[in-house]
């Protein structure tokens, strides 16, 4: 994409210089905007649920995410029909 200069970022808790990929998927009510609904369905495909950190909308300040994440897991189970 042209970049030149390449820039690696940390929080203060990131002692191993790495990071959590997360984001991709927003979690939301109308298809236009969003890949999945509350319940980690994605729209227009009933039998498919994304339970992983891509429905997140944010890091929220550094922490690892898999508690989270399984939690998520643990939600779409619970509402598989």
């Amino acid at each position: 994409m042209g970049a030149t200069t390449l820039v690696e970022e940390f929080g203060s808790y990131d002692y191993f210089s790495s990071a959590h990929v997360f984001g991709t998927c927003r979690m939301g009510r109308d298809p236009r905007d969003s890949v999945v609904d509350e319940r980690l369905r994605m729209h227009g495909l009933d039998n498919l649920y994304v339970c992983d950190a891509s429905v997140f909308p944010s890091s929220g300040g550094g922490e690892a995410p898999s508690l989270t994440i399984q939690a998520l897991a643990l939600r779409g189970a619970d509402r598989m029909e």
